[in-house]
């Protein structure tokens, strides 16, 4: 159990998925706050504090997405991580514009809970331990630099976001400060310590990070290491730029790839993105700019008259081969009240353009890799960049290449070295013919590039979605095969002489994550099991041919409590421990003693033939593989059978099958019908409840398993006449 004291409200209308949650999370939470839905988890947080929201989407009542909508209108700072299935994108991403910190997939397990919340909590404890130290950080005229202390970032974004708490950028505040947050938190863990994704999500398993962060922090490699925070507040936009020194990282191959949002490295890019209109990195990947625009000012700005370019402060970008050239030339660019940038060959050239808008290029003419001619011709021929104005540098007059500069779309020239006064002149004369058709230009390159990007995006999601077509074939195939191999192992009805048995089973996807079983002990007895994995799919099914293996291997003269120990004892040494599956089991012996011990699954319902009652026999119990048969004993019950008694056995899928109004068919229902229709024979009565079932939910689908199993108990005589 960690130090500080933390409090998570769970919200979800599954309870079962909040005691698994509980379960996962025991070492790291101090306390728990239960609600069936938003409206509870409301109430709840007007009575009580809490540090961290973990939320389902969908719910009665009040979903997920409303809930999402009013904590932050009142609550803003708590982390809310939200679960949805890992195909609702949608949903996902929603939840995130509302102002979701995170998500969790359903269904989850143990290491996904830890790769996603144990950060948070982390991040928490730091912010409970440590209070801001203003003095930490020192402005340097909008420069802030931060060393590598976690518990400063907190107050480090505050600081930033002080002077937008009214105004145009106000509502965007949440979103701006989690893609900070985040941005900071990989600028130190992943930039200045070089902690790997690898080495973090270990140690977050085994409760080590901390250690590994202190490690890096007072090693003197990275000790002395700064981020350094520069930020602009526009009056249409604001910037902030924070670079760390650290060796960078392939920023593209992650932010090109369509999944990073739901694979385990890159999500903090792919949040940050989805928070903040620009994210620009610099081609070393240790930099990055975030900016949120004004839509609406910059929308009239653009719709106003132009200002004349020296009011706007143009940015210029140099291209020479000669350092003490490129810094005469930026000097006097600076005096003149320009903003410029350099480069020193193509790379560097189109690398800054493909980032940055510039409003003229100033380009040498004579450079050793590739001469400036053939830049401009390249320039000239680019959609994005053919507009920008170009002045040739030249230490030489040669009048036919003049002439082929100007023939290649060159405005004007300027001899070297430099005249600061002609330098000004020729600016100024070249920026002012182009300012008539500036504006225009500016939007054609945004839709060029959205254009471009759009392109791009496509031909990503065409290799993506051929690759999941052919893993989605593959898929069912293994699928298909593996409903062939489970239904092979279901065993045929039993021909017992003093017994009836039926079943109805109903997989929800193509294979099954229910099991039902019977066997013949060595007193002519019949064993009887149904279980129910966990979760759906192929992983489910693979639980369920584990038990039947183990069934088989379990002597059948044993009693029922003693079969779920050994079940039991067998999974939870090979299960982990989120999977688990509950299960009844019962023995009828010819003379119709009934015994049975259950696992957690709903309770058999004994329809008497002699009382007319319903009897609910053998309940409660623990899901087998949650934990070793030291820590779990299971009861025994008995009760004798008369002729004609009915046995109704099923697992939780018709119990939680739910109507358009979200309404359970529930376990009352279930008798109801089954004692309004005991009198038929037992084919008929399963056939009636599932007919029940489907009249109450209107036809929805069930989203689950459906297995009933159906006994008759034929008496005494019919086993001694055979």
């Amino acid at each position: 159990m960690n130090s500080i004291h933390l409090t998570m409200l769970l919200v979800d209308d599954e309870a079962l998925i909040r005691e698994v949650t509980r379960e996962m999370l025991e070492d790291h939470i101090a306390e728990y706050i239960e609600a069936e839905n938003g409206q509870e988890a409301l109430d709840l947080l007007e009575q009580r504090e809490v540090d961290l929201i973990l939320t389902d989407i969908r719910m009665p009542v009040m979903d997920g997405m409303e809930l999402i909508r009013k904590v932050r209108r009142d609550h803003l700072d708590i982390p809310i991580v939200v679960m949805s299935s890992f195909s609702d994108e949608k949903t996902i991403l929603q939840a995130l514009r509302e102002g979701a910190n995170n998500f969790l997939r359903k269904p989850t397990n143990i290491h996904e809970f830890e790769r996603v919340i144990l950060p948070i909590l982390h991040n928490l404890e730091q912010k409970k331990a440590h209070a801001f130290d203003a003095q930490s950080i020192r402005q340097l005229s909008g420069e802030l630099s931060l060393n590598n202390e976690i518990s400063l970032i907190s107050g480090t974004v505050e600081y930033l976001l002080q002077p937008l708490q009214s105004g145009p950028f106000a509502p965007r505040m949440h979103s701006l400060k989690i893609a900070l947050y985040e941005t900071l938190i990989n600028a130190i863990e992943h930039g200045n310590l070089e902690i790997t994704q690898e080495e973090k999500e270990a140690t977050l398993k085994n409760n080590r990070f901390n250690h590994l962060y202190q490690e890096r922090f007072r090693n003197p490699v990275f000790r002395n290491r700064q981020i350094l925070i520069r930020y602009e507040y526009q009056p249409h936009h604001v910037s902030f730029t924070i670079q760390d020194e650290g060796k960078g990282f392939n920023w593209a191959a992650q932010a090109n790839s369509p999944t990073s949002l739901f694979s385990k490295s890159g999500r903090g890019i792919a949040l940050t993105r989805i928070y903040v209109d620009e994210m620009i990195y610099n081609e070393k990947g240790n930099q990055v700019m975030l900016m949120l625009r004004d839509e609406e000012k910059e929308e009239c700005r653009l719709n106003l008259k132009r200002p004349p370019f020296k009011e706007l402060l143009p940015r210029i970008l140099v291209v020479d081969d000669s350092l003490p050239t490129l810094k005469i030339i930026n000097a006097l660019l600076k005096k003149l009240g320009y903003i410029s940038e350099s480069a020193n060959g193509p790379d560097q050239l189109f690398f800054l353009l493909e980032n940055k808008e510039f409003q003229l290029i100033l380009l040498d003419v004579f450079m050793p890799k590739t001469d400036g001619l053939t830049l401009l011709k390249r320039l000239k021929a680019h959609p994005l960049y053919q507009y920008i104005p170009v002045i040739i540098l030249t230490s030489e007059i040669d009048e036919q290449l003049m002439a082929d500069c100007f023939a290649s779309g060159a405005e004007d020239f300027i001899n070297k070295p430099v005249s600061r006064l002609l330098l000004k002149s020729r600016i100024q004369s070249v920026l002012s013919q182009h300012e008539s058709f500036n504006q225009l230009i500016g939007m054609n390159n945004k839709l060029t590039r959205l254009n471009l990007d759009l392109h791009r995006q496509y031909e990503i999601i065409s290799k993506t979605k051929s690759t999941l077509m052919e893993q989605h074939d593959q898929i069912q195939e293994d699928l298909l095969l593996s409903a062939i191999t489970q239904k092979s192992t279901l065993p045929p009805l039993p021909d017992l002489p003093f017994l009836e048995a039926r079943v109805i089973y109903r997989p929800y996807s193509t294979v099954s994550g229910d099991i039902y079983d019977f066997s013949s002990d060595h007193e002519g007895g019949l064993n009887v099991f149904l279980g129910d994995a966990t979760g759906h799919g192929l992983a489910a099914a693979l639980l369920t041919m584990m038990v039947h293996m183990g069934l088989k291997n379990i002597p059948q003269n044993q009693s029922s409590s003693e079969r779920l120990r050994g079940l039991n004892g067998m999974l939870s040494h090979v299960v982990p421990r989120r999977n688990h599956i509950t299960g009844i089991h019962l023995k009828i012996s010819p003379q119709g003693i009934l015994s049975g011990s259950s696992a957690g699954n709903p309770p058999c319902l004994i329809l008497s033939a002699t009382n007319k009652e319903v009897i609910l026999f053998t309940d409660g119990g623990q899901a087998l593989g949650m934990f070793t048969e030291e820590r779990e004993r299971y009861c025994e019950e008995n009760s004798p059978l008369q002729q004609g008694d009915k046995l109704i056995l099923f697992t939780d899928g018709i119990l939680e099958w739910r109507n358009p109004k979200h309404e359970a068919l529930g376990m009352q229902r279930i008798i109801n019908c089954l004692d309004q229709n005991r009198n038929q024979d037992l084919s008929q009565l399963l056939d009636t409840l599932m007919t029940a079932a489907i009249t109450f939910t209107q036809g929805l689908p069930c989203m689950d398993d459906i297995t009933i199993v159906g006994l008759q108990y034929l008496g005494k005589s019919a086993s001694t006449n055979v």
